[in-house]
């Protein structure tokens, strides 16, 4: 049932524009997080995303969740430098995002493929793949959270990974 629930809601998402992807940085117990919003003329669409993902434009990665680690210099940041920053300014993650959102920027969404053991891959009408990457065997791990709104109706839900099955919460 979950899992034709989370297929409707992709099959909506089809032809939706992406709007921005942002990383939130957690601090302390916060998680950190990747922000994807994409949007139609009445509905928008946001994912919070914890767990690994990657961007790629046919072979090419773009961007990967451990680009947050890695300098623009493509050296390991040290734990000194990481804490310097306000925010991600200094890592190769903030360099490529804003790399990403020019690529994408006037893009559709051509299709939302989901595999059963968790990945899902957003594939853009000009190549560029969003891969949302199934990293953990936690019982009950959240793989994203998504949000649905319109003028009329507010949606939350958890994907979450359960007995070997997507689940929402």
């Amino acid at each position: 049932m979950a899992v034709e629930i989370i297929k409707k809601i992709f099959a909506g998402m089809k032809g939706a524009n992406v709007t921005n992807i942002s990383f939130v940085r957690g601090y302390g117990i916060i998680e950190d997080y990747f922000c994807l919003i994409f949007e139609n003329s009445t509905i928008k669409y946001k994912f919070e995303i914890e767990t690994n993902f990657r961007i790629r434009d046919k072979n090419r990665i773009l961007l990967a969740f451990n680009d947050l680690y890695i300098d623009s210099r493509g050296k390991e940041i040290s734990v000194r430098k990481y804490r310097s920053q306000k925010n991600i300014e200094k890592t190769l993650l903030f360099q490529n995002l804003n790399i990403v959102n020019q690529k994408i920027n006037n893009t559709c969404i051509k299709d939302i493929k989901m595999f059963f053991y968790g990945d899902i891959n957003i594939i853009l009408n000009n190549g560029i793949v969003i891969e949302i990457l199934n990293d953990t065997h936690k019982e009950n791990s959240t793989l994203l959270r998504l949000e649905k709104s319109s003028i009329t109706e507010l949606l939350k839900y958890e994907i979450v990974f359960e007995n070997q099955n997507l689940m929402l919460h």
